[in-house]
């Protein structure tokens, strides 16, 4: 069975019926014999607020409490996201970054990934759930909450391809065309340097965010 990687970013999720709509569209793919990971951002606006909330509590915040507070948002819209998919008939779990298995430094604010152990999602896709990843962070060796800056979840869902061997990955802004490809024999592979298969622990390579924004996979194209 392919597995998919879709990312579907703030604006994408900005709305209740947006949200139903990602839902729609991901119980559509894995209907047409797809194994589905999403990765989602929170909805358009909530991290500006939740910004504009710390600084009214603290002109200068620290950057542990704001990873802490700022990773909630995608929490939210995951959970969100989940539960439309649920509601649709099919079955969906959200995970955190740290649930799905993304290890970072431990730099607040910016972190990067250094390790991804896609076990637990492996195992949920084995049951035919629809995994639902918060975007945008992951957890310290320490089991601190961190986020990844911006374009955060654009770079989870690059790593989780790689990590899972991903068949195709999709973006609301880099869309690979997945839904007629479900069924067909397989027509690229996103791969992180480090990934040999489709289980155990994958470590990102060094400056990945750097790489990811580089360079894309030939099959992205403009949505």
């Amino acid at each position: 069975m392919r597995l998919i990687v879709q990312k579907y970013g703030g604006t994408s999720v900005g709305t209740p019926e947006r949200i139903r709509n990602v839902a729609r569209r991901l119980v559509e793919t894995q209907r047409e014999g797809c194994s589905v990971v999403a990765v989602i951002s929170a909805m358009a606006g909530v991290t500006d607020d939740l910004i504009k909330l710390a600084h009214e509590m603290s002109p200068d915040p620290t950057k542990r409490e704001l990873d802490i507070l700022l990773a909630t948002g995608e929490h939210a819209a995951s959970a969100l996201t989940a539960m439309a998919v649920n509601a649709l008939g099919a079955k969906a779990i959200s995970l955190t970054g740290a649930e799905a298995g993304i290890l970072t430094d431990p730099i607040h604010t910016k972190a990067k990934i250094a390790n991804i152990s896609p076990k637990q999602i492996q195992e949920l896709l084995a049951e035919d759930y629809i995994v639902i990843v918060a975007g945008f962070q992951g957890q310290s060796a320490e089991g601190e909450t961190t986020t990844l800056g911006r374009g955060g979840s654009d770079l989870t869902a690059v790593a989780l391809a790689g990590a899972l061997n991903a068949d195709t990955t999709s973006s609301s802004r880099w869309r690979a065309p997945v839904q007629k490809s479900c069924n067909r024999a397989r027509l690229s592979s996103l791969k992180n340097s480090g990934s040999n298969s489709r289980s155990g622990r994958v470590s990102a390579p060094k400056a990945f965010g750097e790489q990811s924004r580089k360079k894309r996979p030939p099959a992205w194209k403009t949505w």
